[in-house]
């Protein structure tokens, strides 16, 4: 199934809903805050973009706003975090 990113109208946060093509809503209610997020469309057919949505979304929801802190750039290294905060139980 497709994944379509959304963007908060309120807080700004972007994130990611996966849908049928026939399935996908408009809007879906923000991981964050709850308001309207609304699909964004895709600027260039196709093409990916650096930072996946999800680990943007992770990066403003879970780690501190302090500007220290290394946030993570690949699952692997979000996942260590999560790990070494106590977030999920290392395996």
């Amino acid at each position: 199934m497709p994944t379509y990113p959304y963007l908060c109208k309120t807080c700004g946060i972007e994130s990611e809903g996966v849908f049928k093509i026939a399935d996908r809503p408009a809007t879906i209610p923000c991981c964050k805050c709850g308001k309207e997020a609304v699909r964004i469309l895709a600027s260039s057919g196709g093409i990916q973009r650096d930072v996946p949505t999800w680990l943007d979304s992770a990066n403003q929801l879970l780690m501190p706003d302090d500007p220290g802190v290394k946030h993570p750039e690949s699952r692997g290294e979000f996942n260590q975090y999560l790990k070494d905060n106590g977030i999920v139980q290392k395996a």
